[in-house]
């Protein structure tokens, strides 16, 4: 339904990813989840058996965020699935690397591979993938 009221727009071809995921952001979307409190405290608790699954067998832990890489919904993802979630971990001791902080000052256009696909580009890659090294080694989980 989302496709065909789409469709029937004149400029269809200026139209991407991002303004598409805009339109529908508020409906059925996977997003609306985290504003429902009885579903974030039931994802908080399957969250928990991955912790004392980790505990019990002596496996480190460390988390990784990620926002919604598009700026229409970055500060929304932060503020509604990743703070909880980072709160969680951070109050069992459990090292959380948010790369929002890291990713909201870097530009869109270099932030994602492209306007139809929101994965962190390139530019974002590198500058998560060397916070994440640090991240290991200031908690003793790789050696320099």
């Amino acid at each position: 339904m989302l496709f065909r009221s789409i469709l029937n727009k004149p400029d269809i071809e200026k139209i991407s990813g991002k303004d598409v995921l805009a339109q529908d952001a508020m409906k059925d979307n996977y997003m609306t989840f985290y504003m429902k409190k009885e579903l974030m405290e039931k994802h908080l608790h399957d969250l928990e058996k991955f912790v004392i699954y980790c505990e019990q067998t002596s496996i480190p832990l460390v988390v990784v965020l990620f926002p919604s890489t598009w700026d229409i919904m970055m500060n929304y993802t932060e503020r509604y699935a990743n703070q909880p979630i980072r709160e969680f971990f951070e109050g069992k001791g459990i090292p959380v690397l948010d790369t929002y902080t890291l990713l909201k000052n870097i530009p869109e256009k270099d932030r994602i591979v492209n306007f139809s696909d929101a994965h962190p580009g390139e530019k974002a890659q590198l500058v998560i993938a060397e916070e994440l090294y640090r991240t290991l080694v200031k908690n003793d989980l790789l050696e320099w």
